[in-house]
């Protein structure tokens, strides 16, 4: 098992209340409050905005870097940065749908950390879209 793996539960654990990043999008005129994100969601999207944020600023000191290594280096760890915070947003919306029992809909988080589905004017149902995204 790897090493991240090994140590996320830790991580998550170490983030505590009063370092909850919220979500920053408010409450939309079509939304439907389902229900609010448990302390582990909260801690999982803290922690994936961490990651997103740090992968950031790599990329930006990767623009600016000269040493053709350290430009590498930098690359190498956006990439990382990057893959560790989807697999962490993949993990945090399963919590979310499993906590509101809700997996077929539009859904979504905002200001409060509250979770809302929402109507679209798509017609296609969500796991078609997904199976039309595996290219099945």
């Amino acid at each position: 098992m790897s090493t991240w793996l090994k140590l996320l539960p830790i991580e998550l654990s170490s983030i505590e209340e009063k370092e909850f990043v919220e979500p920053n999008t408010e409450l939309r005129e079509n939304d439907k409050v389902i229900g609010t994100m448990s302390d582990t969601v909260k801690q999982l999207y803290t922690l994936c905005h961490s990651l997103s944020k740090s992968a950031s600023q790599c990329a930006l000191d990767h623009k600016f870097c000269t040493d053709k290594t350290e430009k590498a280096e930098l690359r190498a760890r956006v990439g990382e940065l990057i893959d560790k915070a989807k697999a962490l947003d993949v993990i945090m919306w399963v919590l979310i749908k499993e906590d509101v029992k809700l997996w077929d809909g539009d859904i979504g988080i905002r200001t409060g950390f509250r979770v809302v589905t929402f109507e679209t004017k798509d017609d296609i149902p969500p796991f078609l879209k997904l199976l039309g995204g595996l290219g099945l």
